[in-house]
């Protein structure tokens, strides 16, 4: 079987399981052998990754513990002195950095929601006593992750975001990232924008432990201790989660380790075959995009020319407009009230297509063309509304869209996060009925009426 072939099958069983993929970058004995994004998308788009930054702060906190700056074994208390409740818990206490990295802090669930509900996020989680003894149970805590950020900037008096730019992104030529901040605080457990191909490198050095050409970047020690096995998750759900937790990686249950993020962003490591395999996309099914990348990464083990002849065929078809007359250029109308504070729509003609106002937005349209945007406003960005503090950033999209006799339906694309959009204006009611709504991240949705101005 050819490199292309495998590739097109995989991607025809992404397509199958209506996952929205949007990058693919794939290394194997250290090259590059699949680089590859399906029109609109490139891989060097710059995402919110949700959990994928986990393993960004991990390797943030690595760099500081190869330094003797912080140490696993530290406990929390001696990191926070003057955030601990003066009356501490014995399980707090014994609370330590490792416990943290491995998601074992004994709490029984995340306690993300209080921390970044709190002007002082460490304290909130200083005072939401554990449930269990550290290092007994298993919980996925985002909450964590971002008091794991909290150690770095305790430490250092800067982000961890500082860090890797300082220690870790130039050698491995990552550039012009951006990690969303709380207080001060890189978020640690989601928040950073990398491209597929930054998420790729990352995987490199982990898979070559830690050394990026001939420099050591990140100490074997600390690349060893990451991807074990620290913690046991198993009952935790699907297979692949529930075959171990390092320091902010999972295990896979068939060999390798890997970080992901909420969607479907993931860097798979598999020393033993000598592959990185870095995916971008949006979709419900992670277990099934998972199982697909393992038959992939079965499929190139057995082939013996590592050449692509091609680029895949697939791509995102662009939306056309039909020939119907549509009659409602020029009209103003005023929208009612809604989270998003949008107060009028407008559509105007275009030589190419057509252009929607919203307010101070512009979403320009080209007849069959994906365009380029930024949707700014209050709650236009789809997300996970409980994890990240930052609710309100702009919306960077590609844009498709086509207008019919009574309505406009454009298709927004993440350029900017891996979520995916659509818009719809419904004329053929009294006024307008303008429909936001996300693919899969449904905190943008809305439904608006208008009436003419």
């Amino acid at each position: 079987m050819k490199l292309n072939n495998i590739i097109d099958a995989f991607i025809a069983e992404v397509n199958e399981m209506k996952i929205i993929l949007q990058g693919l970058v794939v290394y194997k004995d250290n090259k590059k052998i699949v680089s590859y994004a399906p029109a609109p998308f490139s891989v060097y788009d710059k995402k919110q990754v949700y959990s994928l930054s986990k393993s960004f702060c991990s390797t943030a906190v690595g760099v500081l513990c190869d330094r003797g700056i912080l140490d696993p074994s530290e406990k929390i208390t001696d990191i926070f002195p003057d955030e601990a409740p003066q009356k501490t818990d014995e399980k707090l206490s014994a609370m330590t950095l490792s416990h943290v990295l491995s998601m074992n802090t004994g709490h029984s669930s995340c306690v993300m929601n209080e921390m970044v509900n709190s002007d002082n996020p460490v304290k909130a989680f200083m005072e939401h006593t554990p449930e269990f003894y550290p290092g007994t149970h298993f919980a996925y805590n985002t909450g964590a992750s971002f008091l794991a950020s909290a150690c770095v900037t305790k430490r250092t008096g800067v982000t961890a975001h500082d860090v890797l730019e300082k220690y870790v992104f130039p050698h491995l030529g990552i550039e012009n990232t951006m990690w969303v901040s709380y207080k001060g605080i890189s978020e640690g457990g989601v928040g950073i924008h990398i491209s597929c191909e930054d998420a790729a490198k990352l995987g490199l050095l982990y898979l070559n432990k830690g050394k990026w050409g001939d420099k050591q970047i990140l100490s074997e020690k600390y690349v060893d201790m990451a991807s074990a096995a620290v913690s046991d998750n198993s009952g935790n759900g699907n297979p692949d989660w529930c075959a171990g937790y390092g320091f902010q990686f999972w295990r896979n249950y068939r060999g390798g380790y890997r970080g992901d993020g909420a969607y479907g962003q993931a860097v798979l490591i598999h020393p033993d075959e000598n592959v990185v395999i870095s995916l971008f996309s949006e979709g419900s099914n992670y277990q099934g995009l998972f199982d697909s990348a393992y038959k992939m990464l079965n499929r190139i083990k057995s082939v013996q020319d590592m050449r692509m002849t091609a680029q895949p065929a697939f791509s995102f078809v662009p939306l056309k407009s039909d020939n119907s007359k549509f009659e409602y250029y020029d009209i103003k109308y005023e929208l009612q009230d809604n989270k998003s504070d949008f107060g009028f729509l407008q559509v105007r003609k275009t030589e190419s297509g057509f252009e929607l106002l919203i307010d101070s937005n512009t979403i320009s349209i080209r007849d069959g063309v994906w365009t380029e945007g930024v949707l700014k406003g209050k709650n236009v960005k789809p997300n996970i509304p409980a994890l990240t503090s930052c609710h309100d950033m702009p919306y960077e999209y590609y844009a498709s869209g086509a207008v019919s006799k009574d309505s406009i339906k454009i298709l927004l694309y993440g350029r900017n996060c891996p979520n995916c959009s659509e818009l719809t204006v419904d004329f053929s009611h009294s006024g307008l009925i303008l429909e936001r709504k996300g693919y899969y991240a449904k905190n943008c949705d809305l439904k608006i009426r208008g009436h003419m101005l």
